[in-house]
C-alpha cells in the first residue's frame, strides 16, 4: 500500500496527519524542497487517496497512519479521527499474515489505539508527552512568586511611608 505512493504523497500525508490538522496552505509551506500551492497539495492527497483505495482524504490519512504503524514507522497520528473495522480489515488484507497477527497483539498497537482515541489528559499525553503536566504547576509557582514579590514591594513602600511621617 505505502509502496505505491510517491515520496511527495507520503510527505503530504504525513503532514496532513499532524494535529491540529494543518490547512493545505500550511502543508504547502511545510513540504521539503520549497513551497507548493494548496491546489497541488490537494492533488497529491487525492492521488494518494485513489492509490490507497480510500473513500475520503481523511480515510486515506487514517489508513496511512495505521499502515505506517504496522510497518513500525509510526507517524504522530491523527488524535481526533476515528477509524472503523473496515479500515482495519482493509489493512489486514493488504499486509502479510505474520506481520498483522504479530502487530494486533503488540503493545505498540494497543498504545497506538489508546493514543488515537484519547481524550482529555490522555490526548495531551499522546500529543505533548507527560511534561505538559508540570506546566500548570510551574505557572502557579511563577504567579505565587510574582505575588510574593509584589507584596514585599508594597510592604516596603508602606513601611517607608510610615517611617517618614512624624509621630
Amino acid at each position: 500500500m505505502l509502496g505505491s505512493l510517491s515520496p511527495r504523497q507520503i510527505e503530504v500525508l504525513e503532514l496532513k496527519s499532524r494535529r491540529p490538522t494543518p490547512s493545505n496552505k500550511e502543508i504547502g509551506r511545510s513540504v521539503s524542497g520549497g513551497a507548493i500551492s494548496p491546489s497541488m497539495v490537494e492533488k497529491h492527497l487525492t492521488r494518494a487517496k485513489v492509490k490507497m483505495g480510500a473513500v475520503s482524504i481523511d480515510d486515506a490519512v487514517i489508513e496511512f497512519v495505521m499502515a505506517r504503524a504496522l510497518v513500525k514507522d509510526p507517524t504522530c497520528g491523527p488524535a481526533d479521527l476515528e477509524f472503523g473495522d473496515a479500515v482495519v480489515e482493509k489493512l489486514a488484507r493488504a499486509l502479510p499474515a505474520n506481520v498483522t497477527s504479530e502487530f494486533w497483539t503488540s503493545a505498540e498497537f494497543k498504545e497506538f489505539v489508546r493514543d488515537l482515541r484519547a481524550t482529555g489528559p490522555k490526548a495531551w499525553d499522546a500529543q505533548y508527552g507527560r511534561w505538559w503536566r508540570i506546566a500548570p504547576i510551574l505557572l502557579i509557582a511563577l504567579i505565587a512568586l510574582v505575588l510574593a514579590g509584589s507584596s514585599l514591594v508594597v510592604a516596603n513602600a508602606l513601611d517607608e511611608r510610615h517611617s517618614e511621617q512624624p509621630s
